[in-house]
Formats: C-alpha cells, structure tokens, sequence
C-alpha cells in the first residue's frame, strides 16, 4: 500500500520518536545500519484479495464498489488504499473489531508475536556484523503499537562494477534521457557515484569494450560520509545520490513516449517495477518497503541516506542475491503498466543492492526530477 504512509510515520508521525531517538540499546555506533517501514505481509495479501473479490466491507465507510477482476485496477487500488487507511487508524482502538475480524488480524498478532492491539505496520531494523548474541537478546520486540522485526543486513554496497554501460568516477548505468525544451539540449541522468563530480567528462562503453565520451556533467549530488547516528539523516529527500550529463551535441538520443513521473503518493507496497542494469539486462522486481534511512558503502566510504524504497523478487528467491548486480547503479525503475496504458511511470533511480536480504534501494523519481529541474528549469521528460 501507499510507500507514503510509511514515509509519514517516519518521519512525523507515530513511529517519528523511535527514529529520532531510539532506545539506548539500538544507540551504540555501528550496531544498527538501517531502518524500514513495511506493511504485514499477510494483512496486505487479505485486503487485495477481498477487494479484488468484491467482499470488503462495510460498504458505508469504504465506498465499496464491487469488482469480478482479480485485477488491480484503479478501482481497486484506490479501495485497497482506503482499507489500509481506515485500518492504521482503527485497528487496536477497539472501535470496530467486525473490520479486524475480516482480516483474522488477532489470530495473525499472536502467531506473529505482535502486541495485542498492533497496527499493521512492520519496524525493521537492520543491525551489521558488531552485533552479538548479548545485544540481541535485550532489543525491544515493539514500539507502542508497532511490532519490530531484527534482521542482519550490513551496510549495503554501491552497485559499480564491470559489464556496465557508462563509466565515469566508476561503471554503471544510464538511467535516462531529458531535455531542456527551451535550449534544445539532451541531459542523460545517473547515479552521482558512477559519473563523478560536476565538470568531468562520461563516457560510454559499447559491447565490443570501446569507450566514447557522451557528455560533461552539470551537477552532482550524493549524501555526506556517516558522522555520527545516520537517524538524524532521516527526512525527505535525504537520498539523493544523482549527476545530471550534459551530452554533446555530437550524440543522438531517443526520448521516451509518454513517460510520467510517478508521484511517491502513488507508489504502493508490492507495485511490479522493472528495470533494465547494465549488468543485469532486465528485470522484474516489486516494491518491498519504505527505507526511513539506511547506511551504504559508496566508493569505500560509508554514507547516511534517507528516504528510498527498497525492491525485493517478485518471487521467493532461496539464494541469498540482492536484485540488482554491480554495474547497476543509474538505471531507472519504472512501474508494469496495463497493456493498454498510454503512459509509463518512471519511479526511481537503482542505487544500491543488499545481497543478505535480497533486496536493493533505489531514489524516488519525484525527488530526482525536482533536483533536476531546479538546476534546469526547462528540463522535461519527453513529449
């Protein structure tokens, strides 16, 4: 459901004060290197099964519309969303336990150990290699009415590496292609740590292993090295690790019909994404959860990022493999359209890959996008 509910109640909303000050045993440097905010699973699998079924009541309070699809169309997901909603604020209050009962929410705290009156939403906290048995065993199982879930996940890694298609500082990936709709120039956009600093020079790699420069980069933007508790880098936008390129004029470049920006208000839990890595070729992921901040490993040294979304499999995957490789850091994610959709929605810029938990991070679009049209005020997506 809605990433941006999550994002909330990180960053000022109810789970705000266990961020920004943590109980004492998670503030011991290097222990924890991430924190996530996610949405029972099996809470989110019930709610798109009744709506998509037509079951989900009460008609009253949700505007129930039924629906014979299985199918998540508009309809249907702005009903999934209101279901969610109306269950942050309801659940565990007691003012109406016929809604919690469709979704056998007291059955599924007890088999999951959440506090009697959780809400459905999950803490992860994500604690690196200095943790040990001692530590564990003292850690907080909620905060309030939120259950918090450990996992071992160090600090995750920036994804460079050989096989890509752009090089600069590092290899990596181009993400996209804009324009300045006013100087009738192209600027191709990838992750500040694969091109370099503003005024080098891009270049791209062919599949025989030539090398020719595309561009010079503009502007270049990456978080600061971790100084003290990354937490306190915890906001909105904190994520930026992007360098918007100039290309040459000597360069020609196609631009995407009917690409949007997707909103981070229209960006939900379990969304279908794919990409296309300069190592990877493509792929087919899923929105896994809001990243409130994580630590990561960029050009050996450790940054503090805020606000990203991690991607996980579509399916259960048993090998420990995050979902991008190196060499695909830059490239965009973009939302499964319907066959029939006109436009396809740009979500967000893969930056890095956590291969212990099967997952990768990525910027949001609307972020991106905001950066570079304040460094471009003419810049567009394409016609």
């Amino acid at each position: 459901m809605p990433l941006d509910l999550l994002r909330r109640l990180g960053f000022d909303g109810a789970v705000t004060g266990f961020i920004r000050e943590p109980p004492e045993v998670l503030t011991p440097p290097g222990l924890v290197t991430g924190l996530h905010l996610q949405f029972d699973s099996a809470f989110l699998r019930r709610v798109s099964e009744r709506v998509s079924a037509g079951l989900l009541v009460p008609p009253d309070r949700l505007d129930h519309r039924p629906s014979a699809v299985a199918e998540l169309t508009p309809t249907n997901r702005e009903e999934r969303r209101r279901a969610v909603q109306y269950a942050l604020e309801n659940f565990g209050t007691g003012k109406d336990r016929e809604f919690e009962r469709l979704f056998d929410w007291s059955e599924r705290c007890r088999e999951m150990g959440y506090p009697e009156h959780a809400k459905p939403v999950v803490i992860i906290v994500d604690y690196g290699e200095k943790a040990d048995r001692r530590w564990l065993e003292r850690l907080p199982s909620a905060y309030d009415v939120f259950p918090i879930r450990y996992r071992f996940s160090p600090p995750a890694q920036a994804q460079v590496g050989n096989g890509s298609v752009i090089s600069g500082a590092d290899v990596g990936t181009l993400g996209g292609i804009l324009e300045d709709s006013a100087a009738n120039e192209l600027y191709a956009m990838t992750c500040a740590h694969v091109a370099g600093a503003t005024s080098a020079t891009v270049s791209e790699i062919d599949k025989k292993g030539n090398v020719s420069p595309i561009g010079q980069i503009v502007a270049s933007t990456v978080p600061q090295t971790a100084t003290g508790a990354c937490n306190a880098h915890a906001r909105p936008g904190a994520g930026l690790d992007a360098a918007l390129i100039r290309l040459s004029s000597a360069q020609s470049a196609t631009l995407t019909k009917g690409l949007t920006v997707g909103p981070i208000i229209d960006v939900d839990q379990d969304d279908l994404v794919s990409f296309v890595g300069g190592k990877s070729g493509n792929v087919g992921a899923r929105v896994a959860a809001a990243t409130i901040w994580k630590e990561i490993y960029v050009g050996g040294q450790l940054r503090c990022f805020g606000d990203l979304f991690a991607l996980g499999h579509r399916q259960v995957n048993y090998v420990l493999q995050a979902v991008s490789q190196g060499g695909d850091s830059g490239t965009w994610i973009f939302e499964d359209s319907s066959p029939n959709s006109a436009n396809t929605r740009w979500l967000g810029m893969l930056i890095a890959g956590e291969k212990q938990q099967n997952q990768s991070l990525a910027c949001y679009s609307e972020h991106l996008f905001r950066w570079a049209k304040r460094l471009v005020p003419n810049i567009v997506l394409g016609p």
